[in-house]
Parts: C-alpha cells; structure tokens; sequence
C-alpha cells in the first residue's frame, strides 16, 4: 500500500510539475496606422509572455533574459541584462557627440534638428530627460468589467497619454503577484527613449499612491498620444488558469537573429 502511495504522489507530482497557476489576460490594440490587433498576455510572478500577431515577447525574470519571437520568419532574438547595459551605455557615448555638434549651431537650426531627432529617436535623443509621472485625475470609469481610477501620463509638464488602473483586489491578486512586471521594467530600464516606450503600454512599473513614477495598481486601458493620432492597449479580460512553464520557453526550430539585423 506504501508502494501504491508513494507511486500515485509521484505521478501527481509529475502531472503537476510542468504547470504553473497564473493570470490569462486576453488584450487589444489600436492605433493610428491600421486596424485594432489583438492578443493575450500570461503572467506568472517571475515570467511574463505576451502574444500578438507579428510573434512574441517572453520575459525570463528567473534567467533575467527577454525574447522577441517571430513567427513570419520562425526566428528570435535574445536580450540579456549585459546586451541592455551595452546598448544604454553606446546611447549614453553617443549623446555627448550630438550635444556637442549642437553647440556649433544656431537656435533656429539646433531647433530644427532637434525636432528631427525627437521624430526619429524618441524625447531622449533630443536632449529630453524628464521620466514619466502618473497624476490622479479624480474621475473614476469601469472598463470592460473593471473598476478604474484615471490618471494623466506626463513626461515633464507635457501631458503624453491617459491611463485607466484597476485595484489589484478586482484581479484576484496581490501586488507580489504580479511583480513581474516592475521586473521587467527594471529589466530595461537603461534604456531610453523609443525602445522603452516600446512596453509602455502594457508594461508599467506599480507602486504606491505617493510614488508617482509607478502606477498604483494595473493598467486596463493606456492611450498614448502621438503625431499620428493615439494608441489604445485595452485589457478585455483576466482569469486565473494552469499555464504549462514550456509557455514560456522558446519553441523548438527557431533560428537565432542578432539585434543588429532588425531588433
């Protein structure tokens, strides 16, 4: 009987071990440039994925390790914490540079390729270096089942999108549980610029009430404003599910892309 036992806790066990119990998040975005997309996030306290209809992005805080999966030509590329120290630290050689060759010009032309630089590198490569701040509207709005606060995005004083957070209580989660995320954002955060406005949509660092470079609580909705129009990422719905960890491992058969050629 011991034997018995001890062989059915063994199979349980096993049957068990390749799964782990955590959020299913099913979203969509919308922009200026085409038609809304969507996609599904899973999270885990330590492991993040996101889906969507170009490929996927899988987050390793246990390994600290990022993969951007792509499915058009069955390929990944991989982001360790040295490549993102290296690629903030050629960002930060290069910017004295242009600071200098600023010097040399004009208000009416360092304006002008000032302006240039900030369409094609984001607010860091002009010079900008204000952070992100999350200011309390008072208004409050239920988004798709979920009960929000509505905050201001600001980067300085110039307002840069709107966000709507839901208490982690209607998630059916703790802050801890969800600590993948201000994992991943100190993942990248070295980075500046458009490469991490990349992630700023789904992505935000949580916090306190009284923090406020980090959202107190999760985003449901985040519009971000841009030249073009903005861009809506909208959470349409959460559930508590087994999601088996080879979720978040790469896919067999996939070919290893460097950064360089298009990362």
């Amino acid at each position: 009987m011991k034997k018995t036992a001890l062989a059915a806790a063994l199979c349980l066990a096993a049957a068990v071990a390749p799964a782990l119990a955590g959020l299913v998040g099913e979203f969509e975005s919308k922009g200026p440039d085409g038609p809304p997309s969507k996609g599904k996030m899973m999270v885990e306290t330590d492991r993040l994925r996101i889906d969507s209809t170009d490929g996927a992005v899988i987050f390793r805080g246990d390994k600290q390790v990022l993969w951007m999966v792509s499915e058009k030509d069955k390929s990944y590329r991989e982001l360790t914490k040295a490549d993102v120290q290296k690629m903030a630290d050629q960002m930060g050689a290069v910017m004295p540079q242009i600071e200098e060759q600023l010097k040399g010009m004009s208000p009416e032309d360092r304006a002008m390729v000032e302006s240039m630089m900030k369409g094609k590198m984001g607010a860091a490569m002009a010079g900008a270096t204000a952070k992100k701040t999350f200011v309390k509207t008072g208004g409050t709005e239920t988004v798709n089942g979920f009960a929000c606060s509505i905050y201001d995005t600001m980067r300085g004083q110039e307002k840069v999108g709107r966000m709507w957070v839901t208490d982690y209580k209607s998630l059916g989660v703790t802050r801890d549980d969800m600590k993948v995320f201000d994992s991943m954002m100190a993942f990248i955060d070295p980075l500046m610029g458009p490469m991490k406005d990349m992630v700023s949509g789904l992505i935000q660092k949580s916090g306190s009430p009284d923090d406020h470079t980090a959202v107190p609580g999760f985003p449901i909705r985040t519009v971000t404003t841009g030249k073009k129009g903005d861009r809506t990422e909208e959470v349409k719905s959460f559930k508590h599910e087994t999601i088996p960890a080879s979720v978040f491992e790469l896919p067999a058969g996939l070919k290893k892309q460097s950064m360089e050629t298009g990362g």
